[in-house]
């Protein structure tokens, strides 16, 4: 989960609105999970994601 692509796809995920496709429960299920993820209190994760200026910039 902290190899960069990872992260990456879980901010992706999170920050970009789904496809209009399915309905809403299926639509923003993995939007659901990498929030989960990325709030998660793991501090391998906190620990990449702070030290990435891109994904901080992404996120903020």
């Amino acid at each position: 989960l902290t190899r960069a692509e990872v992260l990456d796809e879980l901010v992706f995920l999170v920050v970009n609105e789904p496809a209009n496709d399915g309905d809403m429960q299926s639509r923003f299920k993995y939007a659901n999970l990498a929030a989960e993820l990325l709030t998660a209190d793991v501090p391998a994760i906190i620990d990449k994601l702070v030290a990435s200026t891109n994904l901080l910039d992404v996120l903020y």
